[in-house]
């Protein structure tokens, strides 16, 4: 059996997900909102996704489409555990939240970003 290439971790800051020596951080909801990506070497940058992470019921979108064009494992595993991490993740974002980012299509994480980082918090 094959060891995996990925990892998830919900830590009190972020959902920390490491695919095939890349790491993206996804900041919670309640510390620090925001998406980060990188390697061990660095340099780390700022990702704001550009594509829908949310139905129009504000739940979260199959992990491929999470992901986004940055492709993913094709082991069935891998679906199963990512399912798992970002349903914990994105369930601590309030629903009225993901309800109103939902509305925005490609600029749901933008959205997100504006609601979470103006301090008003509609919840």
């Amino acid at each position: 059996m094959t060891q995996p290439t990925w990892q998830y971790r919900l830590t009190p800051e972020a959902l920390i997900e490491e695919i095939a020596g890349r790491t993206r951080f996804y900041g919670r909801w309640d510390w620090c909102f925001g998406c980060w990506e990188g390697d061990a070497a660095g340099p780390w940058r700022d990702l704001v996704p550009d594509w829908r992470m949310l139905d129009a019921r504000g739940v979260w979108l199959p992990p491929a489409a999470i992901r986004g064009p940055a492709g993913y494992p094709a082991d069935p595993a891998w679906t199963f555990e990512a399912r798992a991490a970002y349903a914990a993740y994105f369930s601590l974002i309030p629903v009225r939240v993901r309800l109103r980012a939902a509305q925005h299509g490609p600029g749901q994480w933008r959205e997100l970003l504006v609601m979470a980082h103006r301090g008003s918090r509609p919840y």
